[in-house]
């Protein structure tokens, strides 16, 4: 099992285990946007976090190794105590066999940064974020052949079958996709821009077995953002367009990056 894994989870008490088979603001949208900073799961280390968040929308906060933390109906700007889920990389589970586990967010949200915890199994994660604005240009949908990776534990030189699992899907104009996604599922979806004119998107997201797989997220539902830059190095940082997705339903999670051809 990849050490990343074992050192973010450590405070949890938690191992992700083998792959599984078959002062505020008053206005509400200072905060809407992209975070970005870090957490410590074990009170030492620090581990990137990002951030989608829009007001009463579900927003999620993300690490590098594919856990994903989702908040419904996300109340800021303000002082905010609400209840959500944390799930694990996609194809993963928990050592005691379930695919998520109850969170409670703490945060102070403004204009400039989202601070607070994350409490898992009476575990404390505390957190801190700033904004960020990851793309330099008017965020638009780039139609054509996107190629990137679901975001999760590097794999490599393991048996565990899951992880950083390859996706290509075409992008019609108006936003429609559709494609492969290389762990034995159907990728279908849309992704429109925020008639907000920020750079989020919203995503639905349809994941399907064409291969009898029984791991298939099925329909789910979430935010995207657009940027200059490779920030998971799926690609070396090759020069480009690249689209961030995060999607969830209330069984799985799935966060993709995306590098527009």
């Amino acid at each position: 099992m990849d050490v990343r894994i074992r050192a973010a989870l450590a405070a949890l008490s938690l191992v992700l285990l083998s792959s599984c088979g078959g002062g505020s603001s008053s206005d509400n949208s200072d905060f809407e946007g992209i975070w970005r900073g870090t957490y410590t799961p074990d009170g030492s280390s620090r581990v990137p976090l990002v951030a989608v968040a829009r007001h009463g929308s579900t927003a999620f906060f993300y690490d590098s190794n594919g856990l994903t933390f989702v908040i419904p109906n996300f109340a800021g700007p303000g002082d905010v105590a609400q209840g959500g889920q944390l799930f694990p990389a996609f194809g993963f589970i928990f050592d005691n066999g379930s695919h998520s586990l109850p969170i409670d967010l703490k945060a102070s949200v403004s204009a400039s940064q989202i601070t607070g915890t994350l409490t898992v199994n009476a575990a404390v994660l505390r957190f801190a974020l700033t904004g960020d604005r990851p793309f330099s240009g008017d965020p638009s949908i780039v139609p054509g052949r996107w190629t990137g990776s679901v975001r999760g534990p590097d794999t490599a030189g393991t048996d565990l079958t899951f992880g950083r699992a390859p996706i290509t899907v075409t992008v019609a104009p108006d936003g429609t996709f559709s494609g492969t996604e290389l762990s034995g599922c159907n990728i279908s979806g849309t992704i429109t821009p925020s008639l907000s004119g920020d750079n989020l998107f919203d995503v639905s997201l349809t994941q399907s077995s064409f291969r009898g797989f029984e791991h298939c997220g099925g329909a789910m539902a979430g935010l995207g953002y657009e940027s200059d830059t490779d920030d998971a190095d799926f690609f070396e940082h090759a020069p480009g367009i690249y689209y961030y997705i995060v999607v969830s339903n209330n069984n799985v999670a799935l966060d993709l990056e995306l590098h527009a051809k």
